[in-house]
């Protein structure tokens, strides 16, 4: 899963605020700044998580992180 934008996202190129609603870029949505802060947080996270994941799943034959790994659309 890669998104539209590059990596990594700070709040200010994440969000938009239109009508009083924050937009982000993966879709639009009513949330607090917290909340939003916290899909930035995480976004910027996934590519490190998958980089550890694939690791365990391959050089120490680890089945959990394998099948993480398949239901977060990952090979």
């Amino acid at each position: 899963m890669t998104p539209e934008s590059p990596l990594p996202w700070t709040l200010e190129d994440a969000i938009v605020i239109t009508d009083g609603r924050y937009v982000i870029d993966v879709g639009d949505c009513n949330m607090s700044l917290v909340d939003a802060a916290y899909v930035v947080h995480a976004c910027n996270a996934y590519p490190k998580l998958i980089a550890v994941l694939k690791h365990c799943a391959r050089g120490y034959q680890d089945e959990d992180a394998e099948q993480l790994l398949g239901e977060l659309g990952e090979d």
